[in-house]
């Protein structure tokens, strides 16, 4: 399976890991596993993830109140990610 990701990096991410690692040393890198981990599901179990708006897929991450939104195209068989973001920041 192919895994395509969008070529700009979130700010949110950045932001995110920036202020996690300001307020604890090694919390942004625990972040950025999280976020790891939750690419590692999406590619083992594509579809458990809530469906949003048709064709996109919604996971959110355990910790840290981030989502990641995706698509799949089963014809090409890839998942197309988008950048993460903060759940209360873009609720819609």
């Amino acid at each position: 399976m192919n895994l395509r990701a969008h070529t700009f990096v979130s700010v949110d991410f950045i932001e995110a890991y920036d202020y996690y690692e300001s307020k604890s040393k090694g919390l942004g890198e625990r972040f950025l596993k999280e976020i790891e981990s939750a690419y590692l599901s999406i590619q083992q179990n594509l579809l458990r993830a809530r469906i949003i708006k048709g064709a996109y897929w919604l996971v959110n991450l355990s910790v840290f109140p981030f989502q990641i939104i995706y698509t799949f195209n089963k014809n090409l068989n890839r998942i197309s990610r988008f950048p993460i973001h903060h759940a209360s920041k873009h609720p819609g």
